[in-house]
């Protein structure tokens, strides 16, 4: 979804409008310090496999993920750099951005499940509720330092 804004020349209309830039930013900061700050407040027990307490939803969980996605500065900030370098104004921008978007979708797609084959295999070994409590207090103190510090930037 990023690719294709950035195709399309939102990206540039961002960056070169501040007042969309400074929304983005501080909409971003305030998404940062509510994540930190849900980690920090919400207790969740960690679910042993093969027994869920309460199961997730596929609906729930595909909208944080679009969500998050759609929203995600870094992915924006990637194609706004990469589609000026490689995309030739003399053929189809359609046909290059779609190649484009489709080949960073892939390679995420893969590298995502890697990083999920991995994560399943630590958990299993190390993963204890006493851990996972620090573990996501730790992740909500490290989000709220990085809302803070994109919150007194002036850039």
């Amino acid at each position: 979804m990023g690719g294709a804004l950035c195709a399309w020349g939102v990206s540039a209309f961002v960056i070169t409008s501040d007042i969309l830039w400074a929304a983005f930013r501080w909409v971003g900061t305030g998404y940062l310090a509510w994540l930190g700050t849900k980690l920090i407040v919400r207790r969740e027990r960690i679910a042993r496999p093969g027994k869920l307490d309460c199961p997730v939803r596929a609906g729930a969980l595909f909208r944080e993920a679009l969500l998050l996605a759609v929203t995600n500065p870094k992915a924006l900030l990637f194609y706004a750099a990469l589609f000026p370098q490689v995309l030739d104004p003399e053929r189809a921008l359609l046909q290059q951005s779609a190649l484009l978007v489709f080949t960073y979708c892939a390679l995420s797609v893969v590298s995502l499940s890697v990083y999920a084959l991995m994560a399943n295999h630590v958990r299993e070994r190390f993963l204890t509720q006493g851990r996972y409590d620090v573990f996501q207090i730790v992740s909500g103190v490290v989000l709220l330092g990085f809302a803070c510090m994109l919150a007194l930037s002036g850039a």
